[in-house]
């Protein structure tokens, strides 16, 4: 069987049109895979996120409940900077936070905390402000 010259132009015009249906058909595809991506790589950040500013918050609960159990045995009790490791964590990531103590009208004691976890790179900071009413013993 012989084609004619009009038969193989349609054959290859066929073939030309559907191989650039294919290479859109991929184009497509590739920047829908593309969105997708950078969508899963911004939720996985806004979570990441999320983690260390609950995580800062803990820290600054912890560390005003570690000022009043200080004051409770020392009432000269100034503050200080408190290094917390996580060890534990695969990253070995730390917080930190620094503890002031200043004394008030009376018997008050004005405890000031800022957290930051992380401690390195640009951390979540957590500030938390408490009053503490010391107890003096019955004379």
């Amino acid at each position: 069987m012989i084609r004619s010259r009009s038969s193989k132009r349609r054959s290859g015009r066929r073939n030309g049109f559907a191989l650039a249906m294919v290479l859109v058909g991929m184009t497509i595809a590739t920047l829908l895979l593309v969105v997708i991506v950078q969508r899963a790589v911004v939720f996985h950040q806004r979570v990441i996120q999320r983690q260390q500013k609950v995580q800062s918050q803990q820290i600054a609960e912890s560390a005003i409940e570690l000022a009043r159990q200080r004051l409770d045995s020392d009432l000269d009790y100034q503050g200080e900077d408190w290094l917390i490791s996580f060890d534990n964590l695969p990253d070995n990531r730390a917080g930190r936070a620094e503890i002031v103590v200043e004394s008030k009208e009376g018997q008050l004691k004005s405890i000031r905390v800022v957290a930051v976890y992380p401690d390195r790179d640009l951390g979540i900071r957590t500030e938390r402000r408490a009053i503490y009413a010391v107890e003096t013993p019955n004379e």
